[in-house]
């Protein structure tokens, strides 16, 4: 009975284990997207608002000025108009001359100037001319019209009445008059409000909110809406309260709320007392950035999905093979039962590198391609913003960004090495330019944790070695980032030399940091494992690193040893076989220390070529825009379109210097659009880039096979983007 309760006791306990196990780094995973998507929100609307006011002041300023000129150019015509009237009046021409006159100019004015000129009309001399021979209907009084009194208030200056609609034509018109000079004779020139319709048409913002022209009595001369043109905004106690805080403001920006909504109103005075005006609601203000965040949410929600699907999925084949193992343990108890069990052995280990190789690809595939996105539209930040606050906020998701892309690159070496896909890369190099690149990426790290740091070099290493020069660096950078990581005070120092003996390059790095247990070092090169966890649990990592390093020392013929006391220090020492292509010693290397900090100006192009021609292919419309913006100071001609069809279609149609083609697309891929452009001739000597989130099992090499001419690894970053089209790019097409 009590071994019973035992059992029922351990079994429970193992299911909860298994659940925690299951349910603590989804709940990470969650959490760490729930605070990018609140982060991210909060700098879309900071970066909406800030453009929105930016268009919105110049869109008033701008159609208040074109508007300004056009009235300016009719007071014009009304003035040399009046002035040639003046002089025939001086010299007492008859009234049919003058009516000749008026009607010739109208028409000159009608043909040479503007459709919506309406034409001349004046009362001279007691006299109504009219330039398109309207007749005034019986007791009409010029004396008692708008247009008359105000040019007599005037006194010679040149006036614009208010819209009004026409009698005669029924349009909605502005007149512009003038008294003569010593006379109570008015000359008048009408427009249609046709053409200050036309430039209020483009009072918006993006397509978005409504603009209109208001004159100081409260009148809407034009409006984006027609019907309200010839309107007044005295008709309403809201409209009212609206356009006294118009006239309040001036010129700039105010919050209003208009029919139960609020709005941003954007204000430029005009001609005096007009008013130029844009309004915006809210919900119009925010919509791109509530589309932009949902979109985000359903990434964030698909990955998430997948994650938990995956590991519910392991989850599941561990208890199914845990409990087929137990069946076959009680099954079987002889020689053909461990045969057996070597081979369900065999096949779980086969299926289970299978599916994670799957795994894998997909979640380098579907997380790199969301994060294509954001360091793009990151990258635009930090070129075109220029508010520093949220420069700083771009450079944080710039560096969250290396570090999650760090975290799936270790990952996926990882999967290489243990599947054995891992190749090495074998060439000269120069290990001084190893030994600065390290130095460069690492002693300002120490230097801000107040270690100090210390490389000393063996003058007599050979200058030229032949190796994989990207490994040996990855090797040191491990091991050196790994002491400044657990080294909280004291020392860093590395060592560096070469064994003639056994043509050995010998790398030592040992730090005075929280050292590591005797019973812990067996464990220290297993993957995922980190020692000690209540004291280095807020040190950051994956406890893939040191696991990476022995393999790639291993995979070299080296060897890796560790020597360590618990709270004193560790030293790491490694050998890696590299031969000698020149014996020339390296001597005293100068170390580059020039300070490698993160700029806005990092970011910008050095590349110009205004008359090269590039065709983007992807299906994702998110990652073109990133292409076209990250492409956009290049001042290249770029085309996008989202199939292998269209692919095929557009070089056709026209000729291109460059291609950047996607390869997961649906209906027809990247490689097979690029056989069908290869085998039918179609674009021989135009260079075929690939665009691929698969950096998994040589990726590079395999698109190389494939014929395309080069290949580029998302998210793309700008300065591989840049080398590679300097690359494939004639000469002459690249400014100098």
């Amino acid at each position: 009975m009590i071994l019973e309760q035992n059992d029922n006791f351990e079994r429970t306990t193992k299911k909860a284990k298994n659940r925690f196990r299951l349910i603590i780094p989804l709940a990470l995973i969650m959490a760490f997207m729930v605070i990018m998507l609140f982060y991210t929100a909060n700098l879309l609307e900071k970066v909406a608002v800030s453009n929105t006011s930016e268009i919105g002041n110049y869109r008033v300023s701008n159609i208040g000025s074109q508007l300004e000129r056009y009235i300016d150019s009719a007071k014009s015509v009304l003035w040399v108009s009046s002035n040639s009237i003046y002089q025939m009046v001086l010299h007492s021409e008859n009234s049919d001359v003058l009516l000749d006159y008026i009607r010739q100019e109208t028409e000159n004015e009608i043909e040479n100037f503007d459709e919506n000129y309406i034409g001349l009309y004046g009362y001279i001399g007691g006299i109504y001319y009219d330039g398109i021979a309207w007749a005034p209907p019986e007791g009409y009084d010029p004396t008692n019209r708008v247009w008359y009194t105000k040019a007599i208030e005037a006194d010679g200056d040149v006036v614009v009445i208010s819209p009004y609609t026409d009698a005669q034509t029924g349009n909605m018109v502005v007149t512009i008059c003038r008294m003569l000079p010593d006379s109570k004779d008015v000359v008048c020139l009408d427009l249609k409000v046709n053409g200050i319709q036309d430039m209020v048409d483009n009072l918006h913002i993006k397509g978005r909110g409504y603009g209109c022209i208001i004159d100081d009595n409260g009148c809407i001369v034009a409006h984006t809406d027609n019907s309200l043109s010839g309107t007044s905004l005295n008709d309403s106690e809201e409209d009212r309260a609206f356009f006294d805080k118009i006239k309040e403001v001036d010129s700039g920006s105010f919050k209003f709320t208009l029919d139960g909504e609020d709005n941003t109103v954007f204000v430029a005075k005009i001609l005096g007392n007009w008013h130029s005006v844009i309004a915006i609601s809210d919900t119009e203000l925010y919509r791109d950035i509530w589309r932009k965040m949902a979109v985000t949410v359903l990434i964030c929600s698909f990955i998430f999905v997948m994650i938990a699907a995956s590991y519910y999925y392991a989850y599941l084949n561990e208890k199914k093979y845990a409990k087929k193992m137990q069946q076959m343990k009680l099954a079987e108890q002889t020689k053909d039962y461990e045969k057996k069990l070597l081979e369900v052995e065999k096949e779980a280990a086969n299926d289970a590198n299978k599916a994670k190789s799957v795994f894998l690809a997909n979640m380098s595939h579907e997380i790199r391609t969301p994060m294509n996105s954001i360091i793009g539209m990151d990258e635009m930040i930090l070129r075109e913003c220029e508010d520093e606050e949220i420069i700083k906020y771009a450079l944080d998701i710039k560096s969250a960004g290396k570090t999650l892309l760090s975290i799936i690159n270790n990952i996926l070496d990882l999967s290489k090495i243990e599947s054995g896909k891992m190749e090495m890369n074998y060439a000269d190099y120069e290990i001084s330019s190893v030994i600065n690149d390290v130095i460069s990426m690492t002693e300002k790290r120490a230097e801000e944790k107040g270690l100090k740091y210390s490389m000393n070099i063996s003058p007599y290493i050979p200058s030229v070695l032949k190796g994989d020069e990207m490994r040996v660096r990855q090797i040191m950078l491990n091991l050196i980032n790994n002491a400044i990581k657990y080294t909280h005070k004291g020392s860093v120092t590395t060592d560096v030399m070469y064994d003639f003996k056994s043509n050995r390059l010998k790398i030592t790095v040992e730090d005075t940091g929280v050292g590591i247990r005797k019973e812990d070092i067996g464990k220290l090169f297993e993957a995922f494992q980190r020692l000690d966890e209540n004291k280095n649990k807020t040190i950051e990592g994956t406890g893939l690193g040191l696991r990476i390093t022995q393999q790639l020392v291993e995979m070299m013929g080296g060897n890796i040893s560790v020597e360590s006391e618990y709270g004193v220090g560790s030293k790491f020492s490694v050998e890696i076989d590299q031969e000698i292509i020149d014996h020339t010693s390296i001597g005293d290397v100068k170390i580059d220390k020039k300070p490698k900090t993160e700029k806005k100006e990092e970011s910008q192009p050095m590349l110009e070529a205004p008359n090269a021609k590039v065709l983007a292919v992807d299906d994702n419309k998110m990652n073109l825009k990133v292409l076209r913006a990250l492409l956009k100071k290049t001042k290249m001609q770029v085309t996008l379109v989202e199939s292998g069809r269209q692919c095929i279609d557009s070089l056709i149609a026209d000729s291109f210097d460059v291609v950047l083609l996607d390869i997961m697309m649906p209906e027809m891929t990247g490689v097979e659009a690029l056989h069908i452009i290869r085998d039918n001739h179609i674009a021989d000597d135009t260079p075929i880039i690939a665009l691929t989130a698969d950096a998994v099992d040589n990726a590079k090499e395999n698109y190389l096979k494939e014929g395309f001419s080069d290949y580029l690894s998302k998210p793309i970053i700008y300065k591989d983007l840049e080398e590679v089209l300097k690359k494939h790019l004639k000469a002459s097409l690249i400014a100098q």
